[in-house]
């Protein structure tokens, strides 16, 4: 019983984990793709644990009776809960054949999960190969049930009969996992790495490499558990484990939004080992130690296995508690201290400290390598008035199409990713991409005041290559009104300067003309004449 129940556990985790996707990850059209993968998966558990529940009823239970002499009979009777645990047995594998051919047709569709004809023709097929490899093949899955140790038993047919049977000595069950385990996952692998060499976004890239690697560690596990199993048969009651790797990377590349480097991997590498592998691996020793304590008490056994299970969990979430804010289980969450710099900066300072310390921020939190400062001059342009690598000679016409495409979708933060794929820019992209090329940049940060077009933050790619990002997307969009201070102020200082040299242009002028009158002759005739003009309003 307690396979079973360990079963339903994982069962409901699962359903946990596909509520958490459904509701964190934002603006992703696939979010109901991999979430019903999740609760497909869910469901193989649920079906595991009624067969083992169905196999512990289809046993032989021996009753000692009392005769009317005083003499004592063994009755021996047999459960008839036979059929119902082969069909469920049969049921399981099935799903589990559909559930591989469903998480192949997830990595042909992923990332931009358009529908097709070819892909859903072909996940037909198999199911109907696999309905027929469980339930029609001659002698494919004879007997489903509870092996002395109360570990799960499938008993298969050959193949192959006759003189076959000797040179391909296979049976349905080992050709059926073979099949759908490794044959098709393999195929579906080699398509998506063409596919991702192919793909212009080195995000897209790596994200549809992750989902293959998840399927090649699904491998290892499948492997790893099948030879182990041949010491300790109760792994055969938790077959399905062999997948959770995979769907571990599935929603992994689903949320991503940044490419991967060294340091990523690491943090990515320990957070996998202290959040899954090491509950995992603290429970299995807890399993391996208390194993002996069911030879004597089974019930004993599975209350010490529920204390124990408990336990570890009680520990890693109280670890999680303490250290949910350090860097190591926050993805670069830098918004405070993103707000408590930006919001810091001295306006008292000369125009280029200003911008100097606002790049500063960026390049500090966000990892920007340049950025540049294009402000209205007030002649229909957008010229240069700070640049991190110094070079302002930069100038275009304002384009009052781009930006009002821009407020009218209430987007004034562009990244280039967004710009590539979005169709609510088809109009201008060419318009915008332009600017970013010219600026070398893959972030836009237009500022407005209403329907007045007041400049333009580029900001240029990020220092360790990963394109801008969700987050950084909801971090700009939180701080806009700083930044609009930050691009008003300097285009007014710009203007004061502007002013001021007039100023003293007219000044300098004055004295000119006071010195040339000074040095004229003056006229000796003491005679003048005067005269007007009126000109009617």
């Amino acid at each position: 019983m307690i396979f079973a129940i360990i079963n339903i556990v994982i069962c409901a985790v699962l359903v946990y984990i596909s509520f958490s996707i459904d509701k964190n990850v934002k603006g992703n059209s696939s979010n109901a793709n991999l979430v019903n993968l999740f609760l497909f998966l869910g469901v193989i558990f649920f079906f595991m644990a009624v067969t083992i529940m169905l196999c512990l009823h289809n046993s032989v239970q021996h009753t000692l009776l009392l005769n009317p002499d005083g003499t004592q009979s063994l009755h021996v009777e047999q459960r008839n809960s036979f059929l119902a645990a082969l069909l469920s047995g049969r049921f399981t594998y099935l799903l589990m054949g559909w559930f591989s051919v469903c998480a192949c047709s997830y990595m042909l569709i992923f990332p931009d999960y358009k529908k097709c004809k070819a892909v859903t023709f072909f996940q037909v097929l198999l199911f109907i190969l696999a309905v027929y490899m469980v339930f029609f093949a001659p002698n494919a899955f004879t007997s489903v049930s509870l092996a002395t140790g109360n570990f799960l038993r499938i008993s298969s047919g050959i193949v192959f009969k006759g003189k076959l049977s000797g040179a391909f000595n296979v049976s349905w069950l080992t050709l059926y996992n073979f099949l759908y385990r490794v044959v098709i996952p393999a195929f579906v692998c080699v398509m998506v790495i063409v596919r991702a060499e192919n793909t212009n976004s080195k995000l897209k890239q790596q994200n549809m490499l992750q989902n293959v690697f998840g399927i090649m560690l699904s491998w290892v596990v499948f492997w790893y558990m099948n030879l182990c199993s041949e010491i300790q048969p109760v792994l055969n009651n938790f077959v399905p484990i062999g997948f959770i790797p995979g769907m571990y990377f599935f929603a992994r590349s689903n949320s991503n939004d940044e490419i991967v480097d060294a340091r990523i991997l690491l943090m990515g590498f320990v957070r996998l080992l202290i959040g899954f592998i090491a509950p995992m691996l603290a429970s299995a020793v807890f399993f391996m130690l208390l194993l002996p304590v069911s030879n004597v008490n089974i019930l004993i056994f599975e209350l010490l296995i529920y204390v124990a299970i408990a336990f570890v969990f009680f520990v890693f979430m109280l670890f999680r508690r303490k250290f949910k804010n350090s860097e190591l289980f926050r993805n670069k969450m830098y918004s405070e201290d993103f707000e408590r710099d930006i919001t810091s900066i001295d306006f008292s300072l000369e125009a280029n400290e200003i911008t100097g310390s606002v790049f500063n921020v960026f390049k500090k939190y966000v990892g920007s390598s340049s950025m540049k400062i294009l402000i209205d001059d007030g002649v229909g342009n957008m010229s240069c008035i700070y640049s991190s690598d110094g070079d302002k000679s930069f100038s275009t016409p304002i384009d009052q199409s781009v930006s009002d495409v821009l407020m009218n979708n209430h987007h004034q933060i562009v990244f280039r990713e967004f710009a590539q794929k979005n169709n609510s820019f088809a109009s201008v992209r060419s318009k915008i991409l332009g600017v970013m090329d010219s600026t070398n940049s893959d972030a836009m940060i237009m500022l407005n005041e209403g329907r007045q077009f007041i400049g333009l933050i580029c900001l240029g790619k990020k220092i360790s290559g990963n394109i801008y990002s969700e987050y950084d997307y909801e971090v700009f969009n939180k701080f806009y009104s700083n930044f609009f201070v930050v691009g008003y102020y300097v285009k007014n200082i710009m203007n004061e300067a502007v002013v001021g040299t007039v100023n003293r242009e007219i000044r300098m002028s004055g004295q000119i003309i006071t010195s040339i009158q000074e040095n004229m002759d003056l006229i000796k005739s003491k005679k003048i004449d005067a005269g007007y003009l009126m000109v009617p309003a």
